[in-house]
């Protein structure tokens, strides 16, 4: 046999046989619906980092504004500790957490990483830094149980208490994603839930489309509606915003860890904080990225 005819032969014969191979494995992960839910592994720990960028316009006099940036970055270790059929106990803990504010006249900035612990303003987030708290979270990605981080503080006359409930909204963000059935592509499914867009506390109503999947990972587009009634402001603040939130996610489907995703808001309506009630409109972009840190089942 003439080797220089063998060889161009056998290439090609390879070739088809991995691109048979190839079209297989598509055709299997793309089948049929799939069990999209939070399934993070047993004395496994992953990490989830939100990062929301705000825009602020506030209109303080007639054709005069002025635009506040309000940047957040909250790090945090999940740990599952244990199993039920339909739910998972997770401990969380705060590893990092960034803020920044800022106008034209005046900035603040925080790092808890670069912290030297002497700002008084912001002990409350000084203290979350390296706590952690439990979560029971359904299949579903509906919290069924949480506990507080308080941190004791006295002021010399009486003790009190941090409560980091406005700060945890954020990570509903990647909880409260999944479908409570089983989906298949173009598929559509609603989750509603309260979360918060810097300093107000809104509601959200999403619409999920399962769009494709591919290698394991479900690529998932959403558009939602986001409105600040029915929604408890802080100090008794007047707060009144709606608007249109729309994005998109990668999440794996074994474990439902949501690998990256980014969700832009654009909103309007206006507030009263100071006294006086002002129009503000607000653009907000949430940039998710998670990944695993110690997977026992690898």
């Amino acid at each position: 046999m003439n080797i220089r005819n063998f060889l161009p032969g056998l290439i090609v014969a390879f070739a088809a046989l991995f691109s048979g191979c190839d079209e297989a494995v598509v055709k299997e992960e793309t089948k049929g619906p799939i069990a999209l839910i939070f399934n993070l592994y047993p004395d496994s720990v992953y990490r989830y980092s939100i990062k929301n960028n705000i825009t602020l316009r506030q209109e303080i006099e007639k054709e005069k504004s002025i635009s506040i940036n309000q940047n957040m970055t909250l790090t945090n270790a999940y740990r599952v500790i244990s199993v039920k059929p339909e739910s998972k106990t997770v401990s969380v803990t705060y590893e990092r957490i960034t803020m920044s504010s800022g106008n034209q006249l005046f900035s603040l900035d925080y790092d808890s990483e670069n912290d030297n612990g002497t700002d008084p303003m912001y002990e409350d987030l000084r203290n979350l830094i390296d706590k952690n708290f439990r979560m029971v979270i359904s299949s579903s990605g509906e919290v069924l149980a949480s506990e507080s981080v308080r941190k004791a503080r006295t002021d010399g006359h009486s003790t009190y208490h941090f409560d980091d409930s406005s700060i945890r909204k954020v990570m509903l963000h990647v909880l409260q994603v999944y479908p409570t059935r089983e989906v298949s592509e173009g598929d559509i499914w609603e989750r509603n839930y309260a979360t918060s867009v810097g300093f107000a506390n809104v509601r959200v109503r999403n619409k999920y489309q399962l769009v494709s999947v591919k290698n394991g990972i479900a690529h998932i587009e959403l558009q939602g509606r986001v409105s600040s009634n029915n929604a408890e402001q802080t100090q008794n603040s007047d707060v009144h915003l709606n608007g249109l939130q729309s994005g998109e996610m990668d999440i794996e489907i074994k474990s439902g860890l949501v690998l990256n995703g980014k969700i832009s808001q654009q909103l309007e309506g206006h507030m009263n904080i100071t006294g006086q009630r002002t129009p503000v409109d607000i653009e907000s972009d949430i940039y998710i990225l998670g990944m695993v840190v110690n997977n026992r089942l690898q």
